[in-house]
């Protein structure tokens, strides 16, 4: 295989697969055109590159990390790659780097396209990962739930992604121009978080028994489903009491209540500082940060209206501000609850919600 190929549209092409956990991608050059593929452990992804000079078609397996990296340290606008025995990188008359090379029938092809599918603005998809991914179990957690999956749902005319770690849910929808078969799957969260970063085109999402495919533009990319339960969304009850909240007055006390941080629910942060103590009342909302049993000075959020019922919970103060991130551009959160014992919801327009249980007490769930 030999051909010459712009070194920032190889780079991005790389990029783009990088995703996936593989040490080496497949590069394949024929008269049709260039693409590379990785894939690794039930997922994988291939881009389609353009403007591409082949010079002998032909099929390599070339080191992912090392020629990524030599690519972006380069300073040639255009490369020329050859891969018989080994393989070589040409770019400037002084920059060359050699690489071993790997059988590239061991990098997969992707799976044939599901039937079910859909085609939805990339912006929206990309949002509605990230409102609904971030409430996965962390990897290592074992459930009988499928709390380290997200769930991908098409039906009526709404994507829906929903994920779970038993004491958080999070669901979001994307609507669709028109009626769309049922189909539902689950797939490993952290393939599907990336997806959160996917831009420029329409996203076609398609669901099948064994895999979902999405595509975007010259990207195609693929993840095995998995087994396992998950939440009824249509059975889960809704609380019966709610307050309207101005949303960024809301974020700035949340920020002062976790002592000033605003952190990804992965992010290591002080764990005396995760919980915040919310109480409504009257016609203000107030958040107190829960540290080691001791609470900071209070946060009072003004809100319309007053609470006919009051409420009092202690909730993880990292999600909350990681969805209420991702609703940033909404004017106002519906806070729905209870008690203190029992799930709460924020809410952001229809298309999200975030459900958490509160962290209840030995007495408090005595007396519950």
């Amino acid at each position: 295989m030999r051909l010459t190929v712009d070194r920032q549209h190889l780079l991005a092409a790389l990029a783009a697969v990088s995703h996936v956990p593989a040490g080496v991608a497949r590069v394949e050059a024929s008269a049709a055109g260039c693409s590379v593929t990785a894939a690794a452990d039930g997922a994988g992804a291939r881009f389609a590159l353009g403007g591409v000079g082949v010079e002998a078609p032909g099929a390599a397996a070339v080191p992912l990390p090392l020629l990524r990296a030599w690519l972006a340290d380069s300073e040639a606008g255009r490369v020329r790659v050859t891969a018989d025995r080994s393989g070589t990188v040409h770019g400037t008359d002084r920059e060359r780097l050699a690489f071993p090379l790997s059988d590239p029938r061991a990098v997969p092809d992707p799976p044939p396209p599901p039937a079910a599918g859909v085609e939805v603005p990339a912006e929206a998809f990309a949002l509605a990962v990230a409102r609904s991914a971030f409430a996965a179990a962390r990897p290592g957690r074992e459930d009988r739930w499928a709390t380290k999956g997200l769930r991908v749902a098409i039906g009526g005319r709404a994507l829906t992604l929903a994920a779970t770690d038993t004491h958080h849910l999070a669901v979001a929808t994307v609507p669709l121009a028109a009626d769309a078969a049922a189909a539902v799957a689950l797939v490993p969260v952290v393939a599907a978080k990336w997806w959160a970063r996917l831009r420029g085109h329409p996203v076609l999402v398609a669901v099948g028994d064994h895999a979902v495919r999405v595509e975007c533009g010259p990207l195609t990319a693929w993840t095995a489903t998995l087994a396992g339960k998950f939440p009824d969304l249509d059975q889960l009850p809704r609380p019966g009491h709610a307050a309207r909240v101005p949303l960024a007055p809301l974020r700035r006390a949340l920020r002062m209540a976790l002592a000033g941080a605003d952190p990804e629910p992965g992010d290591e942060i002080d764990p005396a500082v995760r919980y915040v103590l919310v109480t409504v009342a009257a016609g203000s909302l107030t958040l107190r940060g829960d540290a080691d049993g001791g609470l900071s000075s209070a946060v009072e959020v003004p809100i319309p209206g007053r609470a006919r019922t009051p409420f009092a919970a202690t909730l993880d103060g990292v999600r909350l501000a990681h969805y209420l991130r991702t609703v940033a551009a909404e004017p106002e959160v519906v806070l729905r609850w209870t008690d203190a014992t029992k799930p709460v919801e924020v809410t952001a327009g229809e298309a999200s919600r975030y459900v958490t249980f509160p962290k209840v007490t030995e007495q408090e769930a005595r007396a519950a």
